[in-house]
């Protein structure tokens, strides 16, 4: 059966429900899955946008001998990480669902060699004991 485009059955329901809902509802259904859409777009431009100043600030985070790390967060319901580098002048961040290592690594560079602040957690035993402060 063709259906006109806010008719089409919902992939993400039964057909037979799609066909209970009323036309008002499937037709706002589509409008929110196309704003959806247009805010995706936007997200995917202004990443594009502030790649180059993101990794200018990663890069001074790298230089800087004192930086602060991470603490939870949540990401569509779920568990997550704010990875944050904060030094006197400049803070960059990740979002990301590990807590291990590699993140910090990913964040502070390879070349970052002054002192980290963290907690005990095991992901930092890949720095220094002696270039790390405690809290």
């Amino acid at each position: 059966m063709a259906y006109p485009a806010a008719m089409e059955p919902h992939p993400s329901l039964p057909p037979v429900l799609w066909e209970q809902t009323p036309p008002e509802v499937r037709a706002y259904i589509g409008t929110l899955e196309a704003r959806v859409a247009a805010l995706e777009d936007m997200v995917h431009t202004l990443t594009a946008v502030v790649a180059e100043p993101v990794k200018e600030a990663r890069a001074y985070v790298e230089e800087q001998s004192v930086a602060h790390l991470e603490t939870s967060w949540r990401e569509g319901g779920k568990r997550a990480w704010l990875w944050v580098a904060v030094t006197s002048l400049v803070t960059a961040f990740l979002i990301r669902m590990s807590r291990g290592g590699q993140v910090a690594r990913e964040l502070l560079g390879e070349h970052f060699s002054g002192i980290l602040v963290t907690d005990r957690y095991s992901a930092y035993n890949w720095y220094p004991v002696r270039w790390r402060q405690l809290c």
